[in-house]
C-alpha cells in the first residue's frame, strides 16, 4: 500500500505539473510562432506564383485560387505549430505514463497498451469515409468561392443581363455540395468517436470492478482507490485528444496538398529568367 501511495502521487503531482506547463507552453509558442511560419510560407509560395502560366489561373478563378492559396498557408502553418506542442505533449504524458503504470500493474499497463493500438487502427480505418467526403466538400468551397468572387466581380453584367436569379442559384448549387457532404460524413465521423469511446469505457468498466473488488477486500485503502480513478480519466484524456488531432490533421492536410498540388503540377511560364533585366533610365 505504501508503495503504491507513493508512485500515484508522484505521478498524479509530475502529470499535473506537465499538464500545466505544457498548456503555458503551447499558449506561448502558439502566438509567437503562427505568424513567423505563415510568412515563411506565404513569402516561399508566392514567390513561385509569378511563375505560373496565367492562362492556367485564369481558368482555375480568382475565387478558388485565394480559397487554396489562404487555406493552404493557414492549415499549413496550423500543422507545424500544433503538431510540434502536440508531439511534445503526447511523448512525455505517454512515456511517464508507461513509466509509472509500469511501477504499479504492469498488467493494466499491457491492456491500456493494447487498448491504444486497437483504437489507432479503428480510427484510421473508420476515418478513411470521412475523409473522401472532406475533400469533396472542400471542393464544392472552393467552387463556391469562385462563383462569388465572378459574381462580385461581374456585377454591372449580371444586372444588365437580368441573371440575377440564375447566378444565386449557381453560387447556391456549390453550397448545397458542401451541405451533402457535410451529411454524408457525420454518420462514420460519429462512429470514430463513438466506437472507441465505448471500448475505453468498457475498459474503465472492468478497471473499476476489478479494483473495487481490491478495495472491498481492503487490500487498497480509499485514497489510493480514487487516486487511479484520477488516473484512469488521465489517460483516457490522451486517448482522446489523439482521436480528436488525427481527425484534424486528415482534415487540414487535403488543404496542405491542394497548396502543394497548385505549385507542384500546374503549368509554368516559358523563359520568365531569361533575357536581361529591364531598367528604367531616363524616361526611356
Amino acid at each position: 500500500k505504501t508503495w503504491m501511495r507513493y508512485y500515484l502521487w508522484r505521478y498524479s503531482g509530475f502529470l499535473a505539473s506537465i499538464h500545466i506547463i505544457a498548456e503555458l507552453i503551447h499558449n506561448r509558442w502558439r502566438a509567437e510562432s503562427y505568424f513567423i511560419y505563415m510568412r515563411r510560407i506565404h513569402e516561399k509560395y508566392m514567390k513561385k506564383y509569378v511563375h505560373i502560366d496565367s492562362n492556367y489561373l485564369d481558368a482555375m478563378g480568382t475565387g478558388k485560387l485565394i480559397s487554396i492559396l489562404y487555406s493552404g498557408f493557414e492549415k499549413r502553418t496550423t500543422i507545424i505549430v500544433d503538431g510540434q506542442s502536440m508531439i511534445i505533449w503526447f511523448f512525455i504524458s505517454f512515456i511517464t505514463w508507461f513509466y509509472f503504470t509500469s511501477k504499479l500493474w504492469r498488467t493494466f499497463t499491457i491492456g491500456y497498451i493494447l487498448t491504444f493500438i486497437i483504437i489507432v487502427i479503428i480510427t484510421t480505418y473508420l476515418d478513411k469515409p470521412s475523409i473522401q467526403r472532406r475533400r469533396k466538400r472542400k471542393d464544392a468551397l472552393d467552387e463556391y468561392n469562385r462563383s462569388l468572387v465572378r459574381y462580385i466581380m461581374s456585377r454591372n453584367e449580371v444586372i444588365q443581363s437580368d441573371k440575377i436569379i440564375e447566378e444565386v442559384n449557381a453560387s447556391w448549387y456549390y453550397l448545397g455540395q458542401a451541405w451533402y457532404y457535410t451529411e454524408q460524413q457525420s454518420k462514420p465521423l460519429s462512429r470514430m468517436f463513438y466506437i472507441p469511446k465505448a471500448i475505453i469505457n468498457a475498459w474503465r468498466i472492468a478497471i473499476y470492478i476489478i479494483w473495487a473488488w481490491l478495495y472491498f477486500k481492503w487490500e487498497i485503502d480509499l485514497s489510493i482507490f480514487t487516486s487511479i480513478l484520477w488516473f484512469i480519466l488521465i489517460i483516457d484524456e490522451v486517448i482522446y485528444r489523439y482521436i480528436q488531432n488525427y481527425k484534424n490533421l486528415t482534415k487540414e492536410r487535403y488543404s496542405v496538398n491542394q497548396l502543394r498540388s497548385l505549385f507542384d503540377s500546374s503549368p509554368q511560364i516559358l523563359g520568365i529568367k531569361e533575357g536581361k533585366e529591364f531598367r528604367f533610365k531616363n524616361g526611356e
